[in-house]
């Protein structure tokens, strides 16, 4: 019947379990018999065995028992004159019960974590491995615990770890979870070091680590559930208003509200400057270090809770983080701050997102590595360069004029990427959005800004051109990588199209479909259509006249289309992660 007995503590008097029996009628837990035994119902059951997950909600109890005070006395209170400026947590939030209940949060997602971490350890090259495993955040130690004995029992380096030791770093700011992680990790015999930081100051956390003999250069760092717990700090550089960054704040950031200490809102463009420079302040620190292993949880945007309202708690949750001075944000915003500060994913198919091929993403675990470029958003300045590049990356018939990538630039300014070394460009993306993959056939390549949709639910690749100079570095690539990453963490994206062209083609025009059909059957390998078919992306059909300067491919183009939102990573744990992708037959041609 799915029932179960409860026996009351012996000491309850009357009082007590009429109280008892009043909260059970109340919630439809069950009910409480004279002698002070909670009979429980289904309900009551399945509520007792999920109870672990109660201990995050319940150390908002300060802040939801004194919410009338936020709302009509005092914005500021819990934070105005303490908690974000020390590293302590403030008023509102119980600490000791929302570091167990993060860590219980945590365990939801550990495998796949560990699944990033693996790979670093799993081979014989171990001179070239990580000596310290350095957690930000390690709360009681039983994330570094648990790291620990993976590498230990599941990888080769575990076998040899007498001859190559790893030592686990714990850092945090609550005196008293260092305290816990001591106990825990010297309780299992763990290597481990422990000291203060702040998440929030990453260069103060290496000169902590250099002064207890910790090398940077061999950290392999980790954290869970704590950027979006980093004090807001106002940006040193404020977004230029009206520029295209500032614009993309505005745009992905609009209706995730946020509060500094004093209960004022933050104004997207600052949270997501600060957030940049967050990153910044981190990619700094990594220098040299083997990256950074992160699970972080996200915001979702009021259109994305609307259709989650029945499979996700953001109604209640995201509330409460804005209220008690919590700074996540959405997750593509995320990816893309990390990417102005140079940190990408090692790999963006192995970047897991949950729930698993949901149309959104609420939390996001991923290998971060620090890369010799940054990706950024074109501004309106950088016309000059991009005309550089343009001339660069094409041939004088095949390039597009100024006036063309100016229009790119004023139709869509949020969705042009540039890749930049130094403070010179080295590779442009052009992007738009579409509403239908049939748009392609009214575009004419040099005017297909005419067709972007700001509403479009498709991400339209309309043209890459990188530096030759910096070919060697894949950079070409690594910016296709992180549109289609972009993309599948937009819930308001479906999927990704562009129409490219056969670069190794020569033939008459009734030859290209059969030529084309050769890529896909694998006979022939067309150099432009393998970079994208390579990665995973379906061959759909031509598109005559597309491109009339395109005397080789006599004006045709090729559709193709890409699924990321259908990227599905298995475990490397078992082997190397396996990506279901598929490329189907070509269809016939449209005419337009």
């Amino acid at each position: 019947s799915g029932e179960a007995y409860l026996a009351a503590s012996a000491g309850l008097d009357a009082s007590c379990r009429e109280a008892l029996a009043a909260i059970a009628e109340e919630f439809h837990l069950g009910t409480v018999s004279k002698s002070g035994d909670l009979m429980l119902s289904q309900t009551g059951s399945l509520t007792l065995k999920r109870c672990q997950s109660f201990f995050l909600p319940i150390s908002f109890a300060p802040l939801l028992a004194n919410f009338g005070k936020l709302l009509d006395e005092d914005a500021g209170w819990g934070f105005a004159d303490a908690g974000r400026d020390d590293g302590e947590s403030g008023e509102c939030v119980c600490a000791a019960l929302n570091a167990v209940g993060s860590g219980l949060h945590q365990t939801a997602y550990s495998k796949d974590f560990l699944n990033h971490i693996h790979g670093f350890f799993d081979n014989d090259d171990f001179e070239k491995q990580p000596s310290f495993v350095v957690d930000t955040g390690c709360g009681d130690g039983s994330f570094l615990l648990q790291i620990y004995h993976h590498i230990r029992d599941g990888t080769v380096r575990g076998k040899y770890l007498d001859q190559f030791p790893l030592t686990m770093v714990g850092v945090d700011c609550n005196e008293q979870a260092r305290v816990m992680a001591a106990l825990n990790l010297t309780a299992k015999n763990v290597p481990h070091k422990l000291l203060s930081g702040d998440v929030s100051k990453p260069a103060a956390l290496v000169a902590a680590l250099k002064r207890k003999k910790v090398d940077a250069k061999k950290c392999l760092h980790v954290r869970s559930f704590i950027d979006y717990q980093r004090r807001f700090l106002l940006p040193a550089k404020p977004l230029e208003p009206g520029s295209a960054v500032e614009k993309y704040a505005q745009s992905q950031l609009v209706d995730i509200l946020h509060l500094d200490k004093s209960g004022r809102l933050i104004p997207p463009a600052d949270i997501f400057a600060s957030l940049a420079e967050h990153f910044a302040r981190w990619s700094d620190a990594m220098e040299g270090s083997f990256g950074l292993c992160v699970l972080e949880e996200m915001a979702l945007s009021v259109p994305t809770t609307v259709r989650a309202l029945e499979e996700d708690a953001a109604l209640h949750v995201d509330p409460l983080r804005s209220l008690a001075r919590q700074y996540p944000v959405a997750p593509h915003a995320f990816a893309m701050g990390a990417a102005m500060a140079g940190l990408l994913p090692k790999n963006v198919k192995e970047v897991r997102v949950y729930p698993e091929q949901g149309d959104y993403c609420r939390a996001m675990s991923q290998n971060l590595q620090r890369r010799p470029y940054r990706i950024r958003l074109a501004e309106t300045s950088d016309l000059d360069e991009l005309v550089r590049l343009e001339a660069l990356a094409w041939s004088e018939q095949l390039r597009a004029p100024r006036e063309v990538l100016a229009r790119r630039l004023q139709a869509s300014p949020t969705t042009v990427f540039v890749c930049e070394m130094g403070d010179k460009l080295v590779a442009v993306l052009y992007t738009q959005k579409v509403s239908s993959e049939d748009d392609v056939d009214n575009e004419s390549f040099m005017d297909v800004s005419a067709a972007h949709d700001p509403a479009g639910r498709i991400v339209q690749l309309i043209a890459i051109g990188s530096d030759p100079q910096v070919a060697h570095l894949g950079i070409g690539s690594e910016l296709r990588c992180f549109a289609l990453h972009h993309a599948r963490l937009d819930p308001e994206i479906d999927a990704v199209i562009a129409v490219t062209r056969c670069q190794n083609f020569s033939g008459g025009a009734d030859d290209l479909e059969a030529y084309v059909q050769g890529h896909i059957a694998g006979e022939v390998t067309d150099q432009t259509l393998n970079f994208h078919t390579s990665f995973g992306a379906e061959i759909v059909r031509l598109v005559p006249d597309y491109r009339p300067e395109d005397v080789a491919n006599h004006a045709t183009g090729v559709l193709i289309r890409y699924r990321p939102k259908e990227w599905v990573c298995e475990s490397s744990i078992a082997g190397k992660p396996k990506l279901r992708s598929g490329v189907r037959p070509l269809t016939t041609a449209k005419k337009r």
